[in-house]
């Protein structure tokens, strides 16, 4: 109990430096964050890219014992569902100090460019946290209200037939924001939507892993040693194919040379 307190006091701590830093760049501006710098400026997205992709992986993993029966993975299927949502907030949260004027945010809802690829992210990742939500409270569901655990799994079924599509279309949607920038050649490829793809589930599903490892312990790597062990070829796979999109870049641009490839 005491630990759990320290890191809340810590990560509390946190939060209020963090808030007072957004309050202190809302009133000088964004100068401020030095944004003029590529590196200074890919912070904000770097962490929103972060969160994007154990969101979605969260989602993929806990709609996979849905879709495919992967039934050792059902009591990892909370988790994972819960660290889908978490991370989902996290996302929508980060971009808020990106805007600059977050106070004129109500006109992207006044006044959405379908022809931009970032009215299409507020759309994926607001309909993506609508599904993350109901995907939680369908699995919880059963143990507040035992009668209704057929009609919640059933339910819970029909979220994670939804999801799946859905996680996926919310990492490509993201990764086109960078794909579309012809002024960065590393990121101006058609190759980054998949390759965003297989690094969500490689991220997901490895948070998953870590946090029931810290949850159960040793005892419970014994016991779920099969749900650990797909867990891990998933990552795996995933991992596989990340290298190979990221090798096939490296091949481009060294042949073709460029000042990023220098």
């Amino acid at each position: 109990m005491r630990r759990i307190n320290v890191v809340a006091g810590i990560s509390l701590a946190c939060l209020l430096i963090s808030l007072a830093a957004w309050f202190y760049q809302i009133q000088q501006g964004l100068v401020v964050t030095n944004m003029r710098n590529p590196f200074n400026w890919g912070l904000y997205i770097a962490v929103f890219a972060f969160f994007v992709g154990i969101a979605a992986g969260g989602l993929i993993v806990s709609s996979s014992v849905y879709l495919f029966n992967l039934e050792p993975l059902r009591p990892f299927t909370r988790v994972a569902s819960l660290s889908a949502l978490a991370a989902t907030l996290g996302a929508m949260a980060i971009i808020l100090p990106d805007l600059g004027r977050v106070d004129r945010i109500y006109q992207l809802l006044l006044h959405p460019n379908f022809v931009s690829p970032l009215i299409w992210d507020v759309i994926v990742l607001s309909t993506y946290l609508v599904i993350t939500f109901l995907s939680v409270y369908f699995q919880l569901l059963p143990e507040r209200r035992p009668a209704l655990a057929e009609q919640a799994k059933r339910r819970a079924r029909v979220v994670a037939y939804v999801g799946l599509p859905v996680a996926v279309l919310i990492h490509t949607v993201t990764a086109l924001i960078f794909a579309t920038q012809g002024s960065r050649s590393w990121w101006h490829t058609a190759v980054l939507p998949p390759d965003f793809i297989a690094v969500a589930v490689a991220s997901g599903t490895a948070l998953v892993m870590t946090i029931m490892l810290l949850a159960l312990g040793r005892e419970g790597l014994k016991r779920h040693a099969g749900a650990f062990r797909i867990l891990s070829g998933i990552i795996a796979g995933a991992l596989v194919i990340h290298f190979f999109f990221l090798a096939v870049d490296l091949i481009v641009h060294g042949w073709w040379g460029g000042p990023e490839a220098a």
